[in-house]
């Protein structure tokens, strides 16, 4: 195969890579380390294979292996069975409902597949592409004999001829929306956002929340929505809500938090919110209408990497812990240190700065240890990503796994509007 031809595929694979992921956290609901185990359990030779080899060709990135296999045991799509050659070691193996939820993402991910692979039907350009689908670490399991024999059986039919043109390598085929990656760990912003789409298009709209739940963090500049819009716009993420009493309303919109900095409000501090509450809201849409000439900046802080960095021993630690969340005598929860993310199922660590009192299930003097750490920890500048505002810009945020952090450095007025999308509780 010549080398332009590889570039040429490298190119497609790279650029498509995120948004095969990212359909299959929206559809699947499901973690791509997840996907991963069980596309390899799927295609290997032996019924159930030990975790030592899973680690071998899984690339984690949701809170390390033991985790993900928990997380698929709880589901019901793995099982463990004693290993034979070791009477103390356990195997896993797919179960029925596992090798359901594997076909349902393999014939997904196929048709995607087909557009980078059309026209490659020679044995020799077969190859070649598998030895580059190995380079993709994350992909590694696509490349199984069992996937070669379908893409063999269907080129031999004359299936899938069809040519990737310029605009399906650009997005516009597999999504509405083109996305920028913002930062190496949280953040992604909407290139060219436009309203009207956003506001219109069902798909568009999907393809919207599926990117908060991937990126946790949503930019859309110069979209400067009227209220009206502003509330549909947040409709893509849930169901608006009406903001908790004490906070200031937008005049005329009952939905719509309006927070003017001439009032004093500050949130100069990390946190969630709402976490004060059994039930807290699930994403949050912020809408900037008075922008000062400097500063006013807002960080976000992913939690969900935040967990995934720390040692297997402080996680072991945690497991089953529980924090109180304080904001006054009728504003106390009690949630787990560590939550799972109730559509990813991705792993939170669960305390914040504002409202985070303790850990009520340790010695007192190891909750005092142990919870500035965390609170250190979960934003460390690596897991954040800051937005400086125009009026204008909207931002759209997971509030289960980020915290944020307004800047008060500024001369003048910052007004920002916000809207809140029903939630639930938080479970580990």
């Amino acid at each position: 195969m010549a080398t332009a031809t590889l570039g040429l595929l490298l190119t497609r694979l790279g650029r498509l890579n995120e948004q095969f992921l990212a359909d299959h956290h929206r559809r699947h609901h499901c973690t791509s380390a997840e996907a991963a185990v069980l596309m390899l359990l799927a295609n290997h030779d032996a019924d159930a294979i030990s975790p030592t080899l899973i680690g071998e060709w899984i690339v984690q990135t949701s809170g390390g292996l033991t985790a993900t296999l928990r997380r698929l045991e709880r589901r019901g799509w793995i099982e463990r069975r004693p290993d034979p050659t070791d009477g103390r070691g356990r195997l896993v193996a797919l179960t029925v409902a596992g090798a359901s939820a594997h076909d349902a993402q393999f014939e997904d991910l196929l048709g995607r597949y087909e557009l980078v692979f059309a026209g490659v039907d020679d044995d020799a350009g077969l190859s070649a592409v598998r030895d580059l689908m190995r380079g993709f670490e994350r992909l590694e399991g696509i490349a199984s004999s069992a996937w070669w024999r379908h893409r063999t059986d269907r080129s031999a039919t004359g299936i899938a001829t069809t040519t990737m043109t310029d605009a399906a390598m650009t997005n516009t085929t597999t999504t509405r929306l083109r996305l920028r990656r913002l930062s190496g760990r949280i953040g992604v912003e909407v290139m060219d956002a436009d309203l009207g789409l956003l506001l219109d298009d069902e798909a568009a709209r999907a393809e919207l929340h599926a990117a908060m739940l991937d990126h946790h963090v949503v930019v859309m500049r110069n979209l400067d929505p009227t209220p009206e819009q502003h509330v549909s716009l947040a409709g893509a993420f849930g169901e608006p809500i009406q903001p908790e009493d004490h906070l200031p309303k937008h005049p005329d919109h009952p939905l719509i938090c309006r927070f003017d900095s001439a009032g004093g409000y500050k949130a100069d501090k990390w946190h969630t919110d709402g976490t004060f509450r059994d039930v807290i809201p699930s994403a949050a849409v912020l809408c900037m209408r008075t922008s000062p000439d400097n500063g006013g900046d807002t960080l976000w802080t992913n939690c969900c990497a935040a967990y995934e960095d720390l040692s297997n021993g402080m996680k072991g630690l945690l497991e089953g812990r529980k924090a109180l969340h304080d904001q006054g005598p009728d504003a106390k929860a009690v949630h787990p240190v560590v939550v799972t993310h109730p559509e990813t199922g991705r792993r939170i660590l669960f305390v914040n700065d504002i409202f985070t009192r303790g850990i009520m299930n340790l010695p007192p003097e190891e909750s005092l240890a142990i919870l500035p750490f965390l609170l250190r920890h979960v934003t460390r500048p690596e897991f954040t990503y800051r937005h400086s505002w125009a009026e204008g810009d909207v931002v759209a945020w997971d509030n289960r796994s980020t915290q944020h952090y307004a800047l008060f450095d500024f001369d003048g007025q910052r007004v920002v509007e916000r809207v809140h999308l029903a939630g639930g509780p938080m479970a580990a």
